[in-house]
Order: C-alpha cells, then sequence, then structure tokens
C-alpha cells in the first residue's frame, strides 16, 4: 500500500496499543506514582483494585492538580520544557517541600484519579481511537478485549507514533 490514508484506515487500536501495562493499585501512594512515571518516562497509567479491575486512571495532570491543591495555590503558568524536568520539579515538591506537599506524596492514588475510565475495543479503527481522544481531550484510552478485559492503552504518542510509521511505509 502506498497510498498514507489507505494504510491508516487498516488500522485498529490492537495495531497501535501499547500491550505492556504499567499499572497502579488502589493502595499505591501518588509519591510512588509520581516516582514510577518519572522513572518510566510514561504520563499516566490506569489504577487497579485488589481484583485486577479497573477502577480509575491516574495522570501527571492530576498529580499536579493535588499538589497545588495542597499547596493552595494554582498551577503556575510557566512549565517546565522537557518532561523529565517537569517530574523533577514534582517529585522534589512532593519530597521536599512544605507539609501540605508531603501529604499528597503519601495520599492513595484514588484520591486523585478519575474514575472516569474511556476504553475502546481491539477492533476499533485507529481514527475512531483518534475521534473519541479529540472529542473528550484525553490523553489516553483504555483498550478492552472481547472478554472485556483490560488488553492495552493508547496513548496520544500511540497515535502520533501509528501516523509516522504509516507515513514511512508510503514512501517506501
Amino acid at each position: 500500500m502506498t497510498n498514507l490514508s489507505d494504510r491508516l484506515a487498516t488500522l485498529t487500536a490492537h495495531d497501535i496499543m501499547t500491550e505492556k501495562l504499567v499499572l497502579l493499585e488502589e493502595t499505591d501512594t501518588v509519591q510512588h506514582a509520581a516516582n514510577l512515571f518519572r522513572d518510566l518516562h510514561i504520563s499516566g497509567a490506569p489504577v487497579v483494585n485488589a481484583g485486577g479491575q479497573p477502577v480509575g486512571l491516574l495522570s501527571v495532570s492530576d498529580i499536579i492538580t493535588a499538589v497545588a491543591a495542597q499547596l493552595d495555590a494554582p498551577p503556575s503558568g510557566s512549565r517546565p520544557q522537557t518532561r523529565e524536568a517537569e517530574w523533577a520539579e514534582i517529585c522534589e515538591i512532593l519530597n521536599f517541600a512544605g507539609s501540605g506537599a508531603r501529604a499528597v506524596g503519601g495520599e492513595p492514588v484514588t484520591r486523585w484519579m478519575s474514575r472516569r475510565l474511556v476504553s475502546v475495543r481491539e477492533n476499533t479503527p485507529l481514527v475512531e481511537v483518534a475521534r473519541i481522544m479529540c472529542g473528550g481531550h484525553w490523553h489516553r484510552v483504555t483498550v478492552i478485549d472481547e472478554t472485556g478485559r483490560l488488553a492495552g492503552i493508547v496513548s496520544t504518542m500511540d497515535v502520533l507514533a501509528s501516523l509516522v510509521h504509516a507515513a514511512d511505509e508510503a514512501k517506501a
């Protein structure tokens, strides 16, 4: 196939999803999540209960909101230029700032996660996945298999990577 739009039309959530999931447990702390996100260079992860069922999603934005709320200050208009700098700043606040920020670090992720999980099926076309993400301003959606079990996750980077790969294939 040499036509980019033809190639993109054949891709599904299963084709672009990340199958090796990073999961948070309900009992994990915000500090643990922040450290995990920083170490793995990710910006969010599903939260599961003791039975392994997804109950929410925690993202960098949720952690920033938590820290800002505890410090009683709105998020700054100036943001770090890189994800590494952003995480270093968040982890520093959680570890070393006043007692309010330390309290955030010790709170369970369930206190700050989004309880709304947006999911798509594995066979959902890429264009529909992108439409859902754009429509709700979601940076990630979970992917469920035919039995309703968590199979993967699609992030905005996965969508962009699929576009790049399809464009490269079209050139070949």
